[in-house]
């Protein structure tokens, strides 16, 4: 069976969803706000709540790349091993696994060395054909999810074998589906690689999701059915606090309806075994039908089609059985 363990929690394919309330940097910077935001998102009812965390190097070669001015609003959202140690410790007390992407080297030693290591290391899309990182992370032998914005099957099929060959256990990462835009246009969602990743590896599947707010519920009902069990929805207070992901990122409203709708589909998906049910009696009485004799007919007499009725309510023999009277 598919899994993937995280904290004191496995998840598998007959899990509940698994929800996680990514924070990004929609925090703004503030460390009180952060932790605002993990409270609210635990009343929610998220699983875990996920931090972001770049190392120089990453906004060095930004700024480089004439990307000064998103390598510097980043940087301004920072916050320090102090701060990302009672973070995490903050989401414990609510029972919610702390999990921080590394987006660099530097980064994962950060967040290795802050006293509270994450409950998992997430990989961000644009690292997934990154192997030197993603091996360096897997060494460290924490959970790994993955994310796979932008990369093709090959490529993903590439970070699935590196992880494999770099870990003892293969349910120690579990690798998303992903559409690296923000906010993800309908046309291009293509939930249907979620069924693509169950096909192709042993790999538990979840989805990264960057649909606007609106379509929250229904695209995480639509990717559990389709067997993603980890659901990642961007996560702010609200809309109007600021720039970043706070445009299309799921409000504690939102998300409270996604995981009630999420629980309600997973009762209405069922075992998938056929039956009738004892709440389905009284429609089949009034609805159903019976055989029955179309007129009064002699002992002896060789049944024909004719002598036959189909009639209201289903309380005799199934018209089924028509052909098998049929010649008696």
């Amino acid at each position: 069976m598919r899994e993937f363990t995280i904290g004191d929690m496995t998840i598998n394919d007959d899990s509940p969803a698994y929800c996680l309330a990514e924070l990004s940097h929609n925090h703004m910077g503030s460390y009180e706000l952060a932790r605002e935001m993990i409270r609210l998102a635990a009343e929610a009812g998220a699983s875990g709540v996920k931090f972001q965390k770049r190392g120089r190097t990453t906004y060095d070669g930004l700024r480089k790349a004439g990307e000064g001015s998103y390598a510097d609003m980043r940087e301004a959202r920072e916050f320090s091993s102090e701060d990302y140690f009672n973070l995490a410790c903050y989401a414990h007390r609510f029972g919610l696994h702390f999990v921080a992407t590394a987006f660099d080297f530097e980064s994962a030693d950060f967040l290795m060395g802050t006293g509270m290591a994450p409950d998992a290391i997430k990989i961000a899309s644009g690292d997934v054909k990154n192997t030197p990182l993603l091996r360096y992370v897997a060494r460290l032998g924490l959970p790994m999810i993955v994310s796979t914005g932008g990369a093709t099957m090959a490529e993903v099929l590439n970070a699935w074998e590196v992880l494999g060959d770099s870990m003892d256990d293969w349910s120690r990462f579990c690798i998303l589906a992903c559409t690296s835009s923000y906010p993800c246009s309908i046309q291009n969602a293509n939930l249907r690689t979620i069924e693509t990743y169950r096909h192709r590896t042993t790999q538990l599947i979840g989805l990264s999701c960057h649909l606007h707010r609106d379509r929250a519920a229904w695209s995480a009902c639509a990717a559990y059915a389709l067997g993603a069990r980890l659901l990642e929805y961007h996560f702010t207070m609200t809309p109007d606090i600021g720039n970043g992901e706070h445009a299309f990122g799921v409000t504690p409203r939102v998300l409270r309806e996604m995981v009630t709708a999420l629980g309600e589909l997973r009762v209405a998906m069922g075992d998938g075994v056929k039956r009738c049910l004892d709440e389905e009696a009284l429609g089949g009485l009034r609805l159903g039908k019976k055989l029955t004799y179309a007129r009064g007919l002699p002992a002896g007499h060789v049944l024909e089609e004719g002598d036959i009725a189909v009639v209201a309510p289903g309380n005799g023999l199934a018209p089924y059985h028509l052909d098998s009277l049929i010649g008696k």
